[in-house]
């Protein structure tokens, strides 16, 4: 199943999330802006960002082994935001070194149905389908709007460290509108063919 938001409700949910206490709004921002699992955003610890080479480390991640992704100025600017927060995380969210935590400054991941929750409280809010799973649709969308917008697949596999091709397309869904604009490029493709080359 692929999830991706319209552009409407792209705007209403970042609307929603500009209402909710900035240590939500991060984690979710930095989910659509890194297409990062939810699993390894939990862990993610700041020794594992390099903000110097803009680069994150995502120790143990799900393809088995450490993996590095590059860090966009946007999501950079997220982490800024978040890192003047790291006085509210509770003693085992600073022992642990955590990025995000939750609204109350624990570790998140301890209980599924405060996560749960708080995406069913955003999703209704924003107006979003009932099957849109939060962190795991913001990943499927980061992915399509790169596929959209031309990121070569072999990019998108890297970006979304994914062990293979076949994986990341599953998670790419191209909207009718999507192949309405790339069939009207046709003709200028054609014409750009039958330009002379500069001599």
């Amino acid at each position: 199943m692929t999830e991706r938001l319209t552009k409407e409700e792209l705007k209403r949910f970042l609307e929603v999330l500009d209402q909710q206490p900035p240590q939500l709004r991060n984690l979710c921002l930095f989910s659509l802006h890194t297409g990062v699992r939810r699993g390894e955003i939990f862990k993610l610890c700041w020794q594992d960002i390099d903000f110097e080479h803009r680069v994150v480390l995502l120790k143990d991640a799900k393809s088995g082994r450490d993996e590095r992704i590059p860090l966009s100025k946007s999501a950079a600017e997220i982490l800024m935001n978040q890192y003047s927060l790291r006085d509210l995380r509770s003693q085992e969210a600073r022992e642990r070194d955590l990025v995000f935590f939750t609204k109350t400054g624990k570790p998140w991941g301890k209980s599924r149905s405060v996560i749960w929750r708080l995406h069913r409280e955003i999703r209704s809010k924003a107006g979003l389908p009932e099957g849109f799973r939060m962190l795991h649709g913001l990943r499927h969308h980061f992915l399509t709007m790169h596929a959209v917008a031309g990121t070569p697949a072999p990019i998108l596999m890297r970006l979304a460290t994914h062990k293979d091709l076949a994986t990341t397309q599953r998670y790419i869904d191209i909207a009718d509108a999507d192949l309405l604009a790339a069939a009207d490029k046709t003709e200028s493709l054609i014409e750009q063919q039958l330009r002379p080359l500069p001599s």
